[in-house]
């Protein structure tokens, strides 16, 4: 044992000469980013590529990377417990699974269910002809030809949704949730539903019948959000609804690899250690200012730039001397989502479908128009991540808002052996959003960028990486200035766009 702990003591020991004859080095800039989630990992990666030589070291309060990507283990298999599912046009997902050399895993469930708390709506039946012309005649009996303006509507979106990789591959930076919409459409289509709520948009934008959006659009809502269409804005409601579209699919092994391979891939310092502040160290002449980072451990470094990856409304990251820190910063909060695995069988009875019928329990069922059921959805969590596929059907992965007591699990199920619970902020509670000009913006500081931002347009793993490839061109920004007098810079935005300028003829170039 005291070999042991000789040997972590000095290979911590060289780890932190490393790190500070880096941090020596005047023509070595260094970056910090906070969070190890899709939006830190991205950012660290994306900034790698545009500067090969930047030093980057990332703070991780949690064991693992990954953030809200969250693993779970139920009686020795390991489930997704956070974000799971991924759309077939998501770009950088895709392009960072087989850059990692990761594989993909399409989603296999074979059938779906809508359940209002007295009865259920067949979604889908199963894979055979006849179970599609089952489906299509369902769906045409209870919701008309909605389904097909829903698939047509989420078409266009995607279509629209390939210009923000178009113009973030052109190098264009925003500081602004709506500057990226507009970028995205610049006649404004998306950030007109981000202003617009859900359900306006569905009945005058989208056509679609009140029972359409009473059970399909809530349903759709509470699987992805826990959370009822009424709290959500147009944007997000329809980013949800892509999950209507086939092809959806995660990462085998679980899409937290997909975190832990950017940073590794991207050679950062990863500490793992949680950040309480972020201190503007003012400049001197023409020496830039810096800023301190001071960890829970009673650690502090200093950084040339910093991207806070995490929400400051729960992460409890004082920030101090910011020379024009936004209003409203932390409004809005996030919904506390409880994720319980059971081992188990779910009662025919309690989800209106007959006991004494031989047909199996739907893979998923989602819970909608009926605030009085006490999950948003209860579905087979697939393949075990790490191990063999769950053949038996005997796990099942609970969505809800609140702890389901042992009292109701006896309702839900009609036996159970085992359950493991998970509380987090999963996602933004759609109902205490903000107005568009009240949203925070992406910059924070000169030289400190926030992704989270994000969120209120539509929180998704895909939403993220966009971000964090902006927090990143941010960076660049302000990394490709020259070193003035603060008196001398001039930071704004133009259309939009991030722009650093300077109005001194005596500036010098960075390192220089």
């Amino acid at each position: 044992m005291l070999c042991l702990a000789v040997g972590a003591f000095i290979i911590g020991l060289v780890q932190t000469l490393q790190v500070s004859a880096l941090a020596d080095d005047p023509a070595r800039d260094r970056v910090a980013i906070v969070g190890a989630g899709i939006g830190g990992s991205s950012a660290a990666h994306f900034l790698r590529v545009k500067r090969p030589d930047v030093d980057i070291v990332v703070f991780e309060k949690l064991p693992d990377a990954g953030g809200r990507i969250a693993n779970v283990d139920v009686n020795g298999q390991v489930f997704e417990a956070g974000a799971a599912i991924l759309h077939p046009r998501n770009q950088y997902m895709k392009n960072f699974t087989e850059m990692l050399g990761l594989q993909a895993k399409v989603d296999d469930s074979d059938s779906v269910g809508i359940f209002d708390g007295t009865r259920q709506y067949s979604l889908k039946s199963g894979q055979s002809w006849m179970a599609m012309l089952r489906d299509i005649y369902n769906m045409l009996s209870n919701w008309g030809f909605d389904f097909f303006r829903l698939d047509t509507m989420v078409g266009k979106l995607l279509d629209s949704f390939d210009n923000f990789y178009r113009v973030q591959e052109e190098g264009k930076a925003f500081v602004s949730v709506s500057d990226l919409l507009d970028a995205a459409t610049p006649d404004h289509s998306f950030k007109e539903l981000f202003q617009t709520e859900a359900v306006d948009a569905a009945r005058s934008k989208w056509g679609l019948s009140q029972a359409t959006v009473d059970l399909v659009l809530d349903a759709f809502s509470r699987i992805n959000y826990n959370q009822g269409v009424a709290n959500l804005n147009a944007f997000v409601m329809a980013v949800s609804l892509a999950g209507v579209q086939d092809g959806l699919w995660a990462v085998h092994g679980g899409n937290n690899l997909v975190c832990s391979g950017l940073l590794e891939r991207a050679k950062v310092g990863l500490r793992h250690d949680a950040v309480t502040s972020v201190r503007h160290l003012p400049g001197s002449g023409s020496d830039p200012a810096k800023y301190e980072i001071v960890t829970r451990s009673g650690q502090s470094d200093t950084f040339d730039a910093v991207v806070l990856a995490t929400p400051l409304q729960h992460s409890n990251i004082e920030l101090h001397n910011f020379r024009s820190l936004p209003a409203g910063i932390k409004q809005g909060s996030y919904r506390v989502t409880f994720v319980t695995f059971v081992v188990g069988h779910p009662s025919k009875h309690y989800f209106a479908l007959d006991p004494a019928s031989g047909e199996p329990f739907p893979d998923v069922v989602i819970s909608a128009s009926n605030e009085s059921v006490p999950l948003s959805c209860i579905g087979i969590p697939g393949s075990s991540i790490l191990h063999e596929p769950v053949n038996n059907r005997s796990v099942w992965k609970l969505f809800s808002q609140n702890p389901l007591e042992e009292v109701l699990l006896t309702h839900l199920f009609t036996e159970y052996k085992h359950v493991v619970v998970r509380e987090f902020h999963a996602y933004p509670d759609y109902a205490t959003q903000p107005d568009a000009d009240e949203l925070p913006a992406f910059v924070l500081d000169d030289a400190v960028f926030y992704t989270s931002p994000i969120e209120w347009a539509a929180s998704a793993m895909e939403m993220s990486a966009l971000s964090g490839r902006n927090a990143a061109l941010l960076v660049d920004a302000v990394l490709s200035k020259p070193l003035c007098a603060a008196s001398d810079m001039e930071e704004h935005s133009v259309g939009g766009m991030y722009s650093v300028e300077s109005n001194s003829k005596s500036c010098r170039r960075r390192g220089g």
